[in-house]
């Protein structure tokens, strides 16, 4: 559906591979549901790829995905971006 006011058009969708940004060079969290106040089940890193399971959800104005680090296999929700920038950008 329609982005909330805090974030851009979801550019993710299901069973496509991600990776977190470099630019900036900072961690994604991954939190068990989707959502900021959700508790924090670890950290994606740049550069680190991983595949998106669910989503989007729209929470607090951001598009949550469920991803799959295809390092770690960490699995948890995180957040695609905000209305400046996407942290996690959709690779070939």
């Amino acid at each position: 559906g329609r982005a909330g006011a805090g974030s851009r058009d979801p550019r993710l969708q299901l069973g496509a591979v991600a990776a977190v940004s470099k630019d900036p060079p900072q961690a994604n969290n991954v939190r068990a549901a989707a959502g900021s106040n959700q508790r924090k089940v670890g950290q994606i890193q740049p550069g680190e790829r991983v595949s998106v399971l669910d989503g989007p959800r729209c929470v607090e104005g951001w598009d949550w995905w469920k991803i799959r680090s295809q390092e770690s296999g960490l699995t948890g929700w995180t957040a695609e971006g905000d209305k400046d920038s996407y942290w996690l950008v959709p690779q070939p």
